[in-house]
C-alpha cells in the first residue's frame, strides 16, 4: 500500500502537468472562431439574410454595402434572452442542464450624406456593435462509470492495489463571457444600381471557464479514496477583420450582393489555475502545489465569403437567400514553436475540423403598421466526424410606433451538436444543445 501512495503523488505530478487546461487549444481556436446569430430583431427574424438587403445595421456584418441602402439617419439599441438547454453524456452516465441569461444585443448609429455627384450620389458612415458570440454554458453530469479515472489520479501500474470500485463521480464544466464585435463602415452608392462598401471589425474576447471533477473509490482491500480537480481558464484580447462588399440591381426588384470578410487576427492572453484534492483512508497524502500561469498567443480566426440574392415585391415584401463559405480547418495558433512541436494543435485543428457552407433564408411581408417575418438557416458541423448539423428557425413581426419609429420583436430556436475534451483525452462529452433567443429592437430614423 505504501508503494501505491508514492506512486499514486507521483502520478498526481505529472497529470497536472499532461492536463494543463480545460480545454485544449484547438477547442478554443474552434469556439473563438464562430459566430452566433445575434443582432436587430429583424435581422434576427429573418435568419440574418441581408447579404443582398442592407437596410438593417446588422448587416453590416454580413455585406457592408447594405448600409448605403439607407435613406435616413439611423438608431437602434437591442435586447435579448436566452434559454439553453443542453442534452449531455459520456459514457453510461447522461444529463440535462439549463442556463437562461438577459442583456444587451445590439446598438448603432448611422449618417446619410448626400452628394450632388450624378456618379457617388450618397456615402453613409454607420458603427454598430453586437454579440458576436456568447459562451455561457453548463454541462454537470452525475452518476458511475464503473470505470475509475486514472489520467488524473491513479497509477496505472498492473501491481499497485486500484481503485477500481468506483462509488460515484461527477464532473462541473461552467463557462460564461462574450465575444463583441463592432463594424466601423463606410459605404457608398454609385450611379443608380450598385453600392460599395468597407467595414473595419473589432473583436473583443471575455472568456472564462471552471471545471470541476470529483471521484470516490475503492481499492480491493476496502481502503476508500476521495479526490477533486479544480481548473479555471480565462482568456482575454482583442482581434480585427475587414469585410468588403457589393450590392448590385441588375434589373428592378432583383437584387445580389457578395462579400468577403478577412481572417480574424486575434491577440490573446489566458490565465490558467489549477487545484487537486487528495484523500486517503489509511494514509496522509501530501497535497500536490497548486499550478498558475499566463500565456500569450496569436489565433487567426478563418475569414469568409458570401454570396446573396433578394427579390423586393415593392412595398408588400420581400424574399432573401445568403450563400456563406468558411473553412475552419484554416484557423491557426502562433507562435508556431509553441503550437507545431509536441501536441501540434495547428495539425490537429486541419485533422478535426472542416469547411462548411450555410444558408439563411428570409422573408418579409408588410401590411400598413404592421411587418410579419420568418426565416431558416443552416450550417455544416465544422467537426469532420460529427454528422449532426447547425440549424434553426426564426419568426419576428414589428410595428410601427411613429412616424420615423420601429419596434421590432424576434424569436429564434438554434439545434446543434457540440463535442468538448472535459474528463480526460481521448474521451468526449458530447452535448446535444437547443438555444432559444427572444429578441426586442427599437429603432429611430431621423
Amino acid at each position: 500500500m505504501i508503494k501505491n501512495i508514492i506512486s499514486f503523488i507521483a502520478i498526481i505530478t505529472i497529470s497536472t502537468s499532461a492536463f494543463s487546461q480545460v480545454k485544449d487549444y484547438d477547442e478554443t481556436a474552434l469556439l473563438f472562431s464562430q459566430e452566433k446569430l445575434n443582432g436587430t430583431a429583424r435581422f434576427l427574424s429573418m435568419s440574418g439574410a441581408f447579404g443582398a438587403l442592407g437596410g438593417d445595421l446588422s448587416a453590416a456584418g454580413i455585406n457592408p454595402a447594405g448600409m448605403a441602402i439607407y435613406k435616413y439617419n439611423t438608431l437602434s439599441f437591442s435586447l435579448d434572452a436566452n434559454s439553453k438547454r443542453n442534452n449531455d453524456t459520456y459514457y453510461n452516465l447522461s444529463s440535462s442542464d439549463r442556463i437562461n441569461d438577459f442583456g444587451f444585443a445590439q446598438a448603432g448609429g448611422l449618417i446619410v450624406f448626400e452628394n450632388g455627384n450624378d456618379n457617388w450620389s450618397k456615402f453613409t458612415f454607420s458603427v454598430n456593435t453586437a454579440v458576436s458570440n456568447d459562451f455561457d454554458d453548463l454541462i454537470s453530469l452525475s452518476g458511475n462509470t464503473n470505470i475509475s479515472n486514472e489520467s488524473f489520479f491513479l497509477n496505472p501500474d498492473p501491481l499497485a492495489d486500484l481503485y477500481d470500485n468506483v462509488a460515484s463521480q461527477k464532473m462541473s464544466n461552467y463557462t460564461i463571457g462574450n465575444n463583441y464585435k463592432t463594424n466601423f463602415t463606410v459605404a457608398t452608392k454609385f450611379n443608380k444600381s450598385t453600392y460599395f462598401g468597407v467595414s473595419v471589425i473589432s473583436n473583443s474576447i471575455d472568456y472564462a471557464q471552471e471545471m470541476t471533477v470529483t471521484e470516490s473509490s475503492e481499492d480491493l482491500n476496502g481502503n476508500t479514496f476521495d479526490a477533486s480537480l479544480n481548473q479555471r481558464l480565462d482568456v482575454y484580447g482583442q482581434g480585427v477583420a475587414f469585410n468588403l462588399g457589393l450590392i448590385a440591381i441588375p434589373v428592378q426588384k432583383l437584387r445580389l450582393g457578395l462579400s468577403y470578410q478577412t481572417p480574424t487576427w486575434y491577440s490573446l492572453t489566458e490565465e490558467f489555475s489549477e487545484n487537486t484534492s487528495v484523500d486517503l483512508s489509511n494514509a496522509n497524502v501530501t497535497q500536490p502545489e497548486n499550478i498558475n500561469s499566463a500565456f500569450e498567443y496569436r489565433l487567426s480566426a478563418p475569414g469568409k465569403a458570401t454570396a446573396s440574392i433578394a427579390y423586393v415585391f415593392g412595398k408588400e415584401g420581400l424574399i432573401s437567400l445568403d450563400y456563406s463559405y468558411k473553412d475552419y480547418g484554416k484557423a491557426k495558433l502562433s507562435p508556431s514553436n509553441e503550437f507545431e512541436t509536441g501536441f501540434n494543435y495547428n495539425e490537429q485543428i486541419k485533422n478535426n475540423y472542416e469547411a462548411v457552407s450555410s444558408i439563411n433564408v428570409g422573408g418579409e411581408y408588410r401590411l400598413k403598421y404592421v411587418s410579419l417575418r420568418a426565416g431558416y438557416h443552416f450550417e455544416n458541423s465544422p467537426y469532420k466526424n460529427v454528422t449532426e448539423n447547425i440549424k434553426g428557425y426564426s419568426l419576428g413581426f414589428g410595428f410601427k410606433t411613429g412616424e420615423y419609429s420601429n419596434l421590432d420583436f424576434a424569436f429564434n430556436q438554434t439545434s446543434y451538436q457540440d463535442r468538448n475534451r472535459y474528463l480526460s483525452t481521448p474521451n468526449y462529452v458530447s452535448s446535444n444543445d437547443l438555444n432559444n433567443k427572444f429578441t426586442i429592437s427599437y429603432v429611430v430614423n431621423f
